[in-house]
């Protein structure tokens, strides 16, 4: 099954085409050649885009194919979500300031990247507290 991603930034149209397995993004290995021609055409372009671009595309990605979603193991398996969290540290501020502005399920990519988790388990589950908690944090780090 393939999936075509469109995104727009800057003066930069876009069309991306990844593969996947149900809800979970296949292994580079699984990619077909046509797949991966396609894709190495426009790295050089998109890696010219700033962070916080390439971020925001991945974002827009991850938010449209996650919104059927229930179960948050299977939000953060897709592949947009998990290219972010390969950014790294450089991604915790952006993380953060997208969660103030939206709270969403950003918790697993978060406790990823700074191998902390601050949330109480009486919190789990409650997006508002949880997020609260998460700002909280990075405010605490200088992080927003």
């Amino acid at each position: 099954m393939s999936e075509t991603v469109a995104f727009e930034s800057a003066a930069y149209t876009f069309n991306f085409w990844r593969s996947s397995n149900g809800t979970a993004a296949a292994p580079a290995r699984d990619l077909s050649d046509e797949t991966i021609r396609q894709q190495t055409t426009l790295a050089p372009i998109y890696k010219q885009l700033s962070l916080g671009d390439r971020f925001q595309i991945l974002v827009e990605n991850w938010k449209r194919n996650s919104r059927f979603l229930s179960s948050t193991t299977d939000m953060a398996r897709l592949g947009s979500y998990q290219q972010i969290i390969q950014i790294g540290p450089e991604a915790i501020p952006l993380i953060l300031r997208e969660l103030e502005r939206e709270p969403d399920y950003w918790f697993i990519a978060l406790e990823q990247i700074s191998g902390e988790n601050p949330v109480p388990n009486e919190m789990r589950g409650r997006l508002p507290l949880m997020a609260d908690v998460w700002l909280r944090w990075g405010r605490e780090r200088n992080l927003l």
